[in-house]
């Protein structure tokens, strides 16, 4: 259904857009001095100055508006596609996804959470082609669901508010084989890391560095920085760095500690199967949940690269609308830089006919008239290339990461490649009405004069 305020905006700004190019050549005719009109009504007349520029300036705005939209529409396409394609140190290709929320009310402890995710992951893994199954809060697609402030034990703590933030993440112990992270050191999670067991952690290698440099993490305990909830967990292993599949802005925090679903246990996870083709365990997935709870509702089911599509389709129909607006408006330009030396051609034809009468040749009529267009186009790709800069420097200020998986030397050659289609397009529009000058005939232009 139709937004009325949307639809209102709609037409008061076409309203307002008609009104306008309306008014400013009435305007300009209104100025005209009619004797000096009369005066320059002769041979190669093209108007007075200030119908020029006004002319001339509806096709270079709509030139370096084109060029700066092309550019744009293809740093964004360029940029998503590679960030899509982009190595994220944890396996995207063989990996099945579904998220499952259990009702608080009919879950109420974490116990029964957990064994309903203890037996669903036994009867997934018994499935034909399932090589891992594992249960965590979520996967790292475009954001960790939760972050928390630490210390370290036995150190002094930093001041209030500057304490190291890290993304946290609650996982069976089958998640690192099942998205294939790798473990650096210590111990992976067990069976035996439950609620009656030491907290335990697990950090990845960015925290590891930075808050233990010259000295193994474990052993060593994180903690809350409120007093009374210290919660200390003691650090047992060290996994890789992984990269979130889609993230157009940085991430909050480098660091990441990994929990025992078993410890903390949530009512929100993502269950994950591996497999060689994980697209045909989806009917048996959706069925054996569906015999568990039929009242528990999937969400973002599907293998995780078409989930990772599914997720950043709206940014792809950003970059499809900016080719497409970018394309019109070539077209417009185009189509108004035909005119204009169309328009040239028809005021200038008794000249052309006395150059041609003179001895000019086709070529220095076609060189004359396209010489008129292509330095318009040359000042709007001019201005165009400065707002393009402009709008890569934009882009890098509002999405880092996408800015970054387009490097120099493609940046670059994209911005040659617009620029060539835009100068191609415009020598076609200058050509045809240039084509027609060279055949103008000196006795007939020089009669009509």
């Amino acid at each position: 259904m139709l937004d009325k305020k949307v639809l209102g905006f709609a037409l008061l700004l076409s309203l307002v857009t008609g009104l306008a190019f309306g008014i400013v050549p009435a305007w300009i005719m209104s100025r005209v001095n009619v004797n000096a009109t009369l005066k320059s009504g002769g041979r190669g007349s093209t108007g007075n100055r200030t119908q020029n520029r006004f002319r001339n300036r509806l096709i270079v705005v709509p030139f370096a508006l084109s060029l700066v939209l092309l550019v744009g529409a293809g740093f964004f396409l360029h940029g998503l596609n590679r960030m899509l394609k982009r190595e994220t140190g944890w396996d995207t290709g063989h990996t099945f996804m579904a998220v499952i929320n259990l009702p608080q009310a009919k879950y109420k402890s974490p116990d029964q959470a957990y064994l309903f995710y203890t037996r669903l992951q036994a009867r997934l893994g018994a499935l034909p082609g399932a090589e891992q199954v594992s249960v965590a809060w979520t996967l790292p697609m475009y954001q960790y669901l939760a972050s928390r402030s630490v210390i370290v034990e036995d150190r002094d703590a930093p001041p209030v508010g500057h304490e190291p933030l890290a993304s946290i993440n609650g996982i069976t112990p089958s998640y690192l084989a099942t998205v294939q992270v790798k473990l650096l050191a210590g111990r992976n999670f067990t069976e035996a890391d439950n609620l009656v067991s030491p907290p335990v952690a697990l950090i990845n290698e960015s925290m590891a560095k930075a808050l233990f440099p010259h000295e193994s993490p474990l052993g060593k305990r994180l903690g809350s920085p409120d007093p009374p909830k210290r919660n200390w967990v003691e650090i047992v292993g060290v996994v890789a760095d992984n990269r979130l599949a889609i993230s157009f802005l940085p991430p909050p925090t480098p660091f990441l500690i990994m929990r025992p679903l078993a410890q903390e246990t949530w009512n929100y996870v993502t269950v994950t199967v591996r497999a060689q083709s994980p697209e045909t365990l989806a009917e048996s997935t959706r069925r054996i949940i569906a015999e568990m709870d039929s009242d528990l509702p999937l969400q973002l089911f599907g293998t995780v690269r078409k989930v990772i599509r599914q997720m950043s389709s709206g940014t792809g129909m950003i970059s499809t609308v900016l080719a497409v607006f970018a394309g019109l408006g070539l077209f417009l330009s185009a189509l108004g830089l035909y005119g204009v030396i169309a328009r040239t051609v028809v005021q200038r034809t008794p000249e052309i006919g006395v150059r041609v009468a003179l001895g000019a040749q086709s070529g220095d009529v076609l060189q004359l008239m396209l010489g008129s267009g292509l330095k318009l186009v040359l000042f709007g790709a001019s201005i165009g290339l400065l707002g393009a800069y402009g709008l890569a420097r934009l882009l890098a200020t509002i999405s880092p990461s996408l800015s970054q998986e387009t490097p120099a030397t493609t940046a670059t050659g994209l911005v040659l490649l617009v620029t060539l289609l835009l100068f191609a397009t415009a020598l076609f529009a200058c050509w045809l009405p240039a084509r027609r000058a060279t055949k103008v005939d000196p006795m007939v232009a020089l009669r009509a004069e």
